[in-house]
């Protein structure tokens, strides 16, 4: 391989679901604080109109100039700008859902056969564990029989010698 050439691998499951995540992510964050923006603009919006319109009512009743209305107008233009941007994050969120959806099914399932496979390594590891002890067991069964057939010689062996001791001890006490 030549050292220029760069070699790539297809991202695993979890690190696609992890790229489509962060940005998943990213956007719910920043829709939430422009959500929360938009709210306290509003708010801004609402005591403007208000602090305008009593402005307005004392002009009127003054028979004064009416106020300008430009910090109202500002306030506004903001709060339709906010509302785009949301609108904008909102569909871009729900543009993105079935792509992250989709990766985290994707990343779970990898996890699963991942899992799978080394639950079936260890059943193997048992069955192969199982095998060999079996093959102890035999082992030693076979020692058992054996050490038995050993016994069974000794004590047949002990029996003809105590008949012997017996037999000589009766016979001289004759």
């Amino acid at each position: 391989m030549r050292t220029d050439e760069v070699t790539t691998h297809e991202p695993t499951a979890a690190e696609a679901f992890a790229l489509v995540d962060q940005k998943y992510t990213d956007l719910s964050a920043r829709r939430d604080v422009v959500r929360d923006q938009l709210g306290q603009l509003r708010t801004e919006v609402d005591k403007a109109r208000s602090v305008f319109r009593t402005s307005l009512a004392r002009a009127e009743i003054d028979g004064t100039a009416a106020p300008s209305r430009a910090d109202l107008d500002a306030k506004e233009r903001e709060l339709v700008v906010a509302e785009d941007r949301l609108g904008g994050l909102e569909e871009a969120v729900a543009t993105l859902e079935p792509d992250w959806r989709a990766a985290n099914d994707a990343a779970l399932l990898e996890g699963v056969s991942a899992l799978n496979g080394q639950m079936a390594e260890c059943q193997e590891q048992i069955h192969a564990n199982e095998r060999q002890a079996e093959r102890v067991l035999a082992d030693l069964n076979d020692r058992n029989g054996q050490f038995s057939a050993k016994i069974t010689q000794l004590s047949g062996e002990r029996q003809r010698l105590e008949v012997e001791r017996l037999t000589r001890t009766t016979g001289r006490n004759r």
